[in-house]
């Protein structure tokens, strides 16, 4: 886990504060690199794994796998709904398939 972190930061220059919003956790627990903090500082740890899992996925060269893991990231982390996406993106909802 951590080392998918540590990807995130420096392939992708993922913005530490975000990450940290993101996934609930303090920033000083990220940085200590140490799993086992960041476990036990996570609400939710299942589903904090979830998110650092999709954000890394969404970094492959797969183009519609990189807006798929999008999608799920929106739908399961943040709460919007498919009818949301489909309204915003102007996509008939029954096209949406995640």
């Amino acid at each position: 886990m951590m080392e998918t972190l540590q990807l995130l930061i420096e392939k992708y220059k993922f913005n530490i504060d975000a990450l940290s919003k993101l996934l609930d956790v303090k920033k000083e627990v990220i940085l200590s690199h140490d799993e086992k903090k960041l476990f036990e500082n996570s609400k939710d740890f299942s589903k904090m794994y979830d998110l650092i899992v999709m954000l890394e996925l969404s970094g492959k060269d797969d183009a519609d796998f990189k807006i798929g893991a999008f999608l799920q990231v929106l739908l399961e982390y943040h709460s919007i709904s498919a009818e949301t996406i489909a309204l915003m993106s102007g996509v008939v909802k029954k096209k949406l398939v995640i």
